[in-house]
C-alpha cells in the first residue's frame, strides 16, 4: 500500500486543505528550539517529507539556507514553482525519508505535519534517524512533529474541514480507522474540490496505512539507534506545553547530535 500517493500527487489541493497552518508561527518555534539549544541563530534548514514546504520557504525568506525533500516529484515541483514566485531559491530533493543523502548538512532537520508516521517498522524508523543524523551538522537538531499518543477513541484534532481559495471550496476528510494492531491504523483521506463557476468537482479518494507512536516507542527506537539524545518532548508547538497537559494535542520531540 503507497502512502496517500493519489492525495501528494495532488500537490496544490494538499496545500489548500492544509494552508490554515500558521506557518510562520511554527518556523518561530523550530528557530527557537535552536537557538535557545545552540545560543547562535539558525543558519541551515532541511524540511523532510515536505510536501508543498510551506516551512522550508518560510525560513527561505527569513534568509536562512533552506532545503526540501519529499518522495513526491509532484510536490517537488509544486514547491519549486511556488518558490520562483516569491523570487526564492529552494533546493528539493526527490527522494525516500529512509535512504536519502543530502549533499548539504544543516543547522536543523524538521519531519511535520506527521510525516514519520509513514516510518511503518522500527528498522525503517532507525534507517530515517541514520539518514538525518548524516545530513545534521555537529551540535545539530532534529524535530519530528507526531500525533499526540492519546487512546485511539481520543482525538485531539478535527478529521473533517472545508477550506476555500479564490476560485472554489475544497471539503477535506482525514479519518482514521482501526487495525488488528493497535499501533496501525488506516487514514481513509477525500478531497473534493467544487469550482464556484459551476465546472466539474475534482475528487481525490486514497487510503494508507500509517503508525501511531507512543512517547516509549520513540524513546526505544532513539536509544536503539544511537545516533541522538532527546533532548524534549511537548505537547503543541510551544515549549511551554508538556505533553501531559490538557492543552496537549501534538506531541513534538526534539533530538540533538
Amino acid at each position: 500500500m503507497t502512502s496517500h500517493a493519489a492525495v501528494y500527487g495532488a500537490a496544490a489541493l494538499y496545500d489548500l486543505a492544509f494552508g490554515y497552518r500558521d506557518f510562520a508561527r511554527e518556523c518561530a518555534f523550530l528557530r527557537g528550539v535552536h537557538d535557545r539549544r545552540r545560543d547562535q541563530p539558525l543558519r541551515s534548514f532541511l524540511e523532510l517529507a515536505a510536501g508543498p514546504a510551506r516551512h522550508a520557504l518560510e525560513m527561505c525568506a527569513a534568509g536562512v539556507r533552506a532545503a526540501a525533500l519529499d518522495l513526491s516529484p509532484e510536490m517537488a515541483a509544486y514547491a519549486t514553482a511556488k518558490a520562483s514566485e516569491r523570487g526564492l531559491t529552494l533546493p528539493y530533493l526527490v527522494a525516500d525519508m529512509t535512504s536519502f543523502a543530502h549533499p548539504e548538512t544543516f543547522d536543523v532537520v524538521a519531519s511535520m505535519l506527521c510525516s514519520a508516521t509513514y516510518l511503518m517498522t522500527d528498522d525503517a524508523f532507525i534507517a530515517h534517524l541514520d539518514r538525518v543524523h548524516a545530513a545534521l551538522v555537529d551540535g545539530g537538531l532534529y524535530v519530528m512533529e507526531l500525533p499526540y499518543p492519546a487512546d485511539r477513541n481520543e482525538s485531539k484534532t478535527k478529521s473533517t474541514w472545508t477550506a476555500r481559495d479564490g476560485a472554489g471550496e475544497l471539503d477535506v476528510s482525514w479519518l482514521d480507522e482501526e487495525t488488528a494492531d493497535p499501533r496501525i491504523t488506516r487514514a481513509r483521506v477525500r478531497l473534493e474540490y467544487r469550482p464556484f463557476d459551476g465546472s466539474p468537482p475534482t475528487l481525490i479518494e486514497d487510503e494508507a496505512l500509517q503508525r501511531l507512536y507512543s512517547r516509549a516507542d520513540v524513546e526505544a527506537l532513539v536509544a536503539r539507534s544511537g545516533r541522538f539524545a532527546i533532548d524534549g518532548v511537548f505537547g503543541a508547538l510551544d515549549e511551554a506545553v508538556p505533553l501531559d497537559a490538557e492543552s496537549a494535542w501534538r506531541m513534538l520531540v526534539v533530538l540533538k547530535t
